[in-house]
């Protein structure tokens, strides 16, 4: 709705933000009401709802995910993948939250990411990859590695990594991650991607 206030408009929310709205081509359902010059509408008409819709689909789908975890009894975070559509980061960064999702980060200085070629650059040491990574970042900085593993994450975490990340997991391997990571006194996230 933003992109209409910078047009002269005036606008009321009729929904509220968060709530799930059963709307369907049967039940539809005003979200809000805008007013203001017909021209000022049709300029700012369509961005509005395509950011609309775009935070909504982000927001719908996290809940979905977080209520699949709970209902799992998953103790953990659910948290949206660093990668989001150019231009749309923060709509879309906002949309995981009103949804239930956790983050993961904002953008490229909220954390410190190793992957493979970091881990490369450093002989193959997962170990001397976030060793030399807290040197350079300090005491303040997370630092997060890409695992192809749990025996990889529990070096990672071993040597001080804050976060593992891993790809192409399955779903009973994160239920093991999770219960061996609690075991060892690890938080486990689970991201979305």
């Amino acid at each position: 709705m933003k992109s209409l206030l910078h047009l002269q408009q005036t606008n009321h929310q009729a929904a509220i933000e968060g709530n799930h709205i059963p709307a369907s081509p049967s039940n539809k359902i005003k979200l809000a009401t805008v007013t203001g010059p017909v021209s000022h509408l049709l300029r700012g008409e369509r961005t509005a709802l395509n950011t609309l819709s775009r935070c909504s689909g982000v927001a719908t789908l996290s809940r979905k995910c977080v209520d699949i975890a709970k209902s799992n009894n998953w103790h953990g975070l659910v948290a949206g993948t660093r990668k989001t559509t150019p231009g749309f980061r923060l709509v879309e960064k906002y949309g995981l939250l009103v949804g239930g999702a956790a983050t993961h980060r904002l953008d490229l200085s909220q954390m410190v990411m190793l992957k493979d070629n970091h881990v490369w650059s450093c002989g193959g040491s997962i170990a001397e990859a976030v060793k030399k990574a807290r040197v350079v970042s300090g005491f303040s900085q997370n630092i997060e590695v890409e695992c192809q593993s749990l025996e990889e994450a529990f070096v990672a975490a071993e040597a001080g990594a804050d976060v593992s990340i891993f790809f192409k997991i399955n779903f009973f391997l994160i239920l093991f991650c999770f219960g061996v990571g609690k075991i060892h006194g690890f938080d486990v996230i689970l991201i979305i991607k």
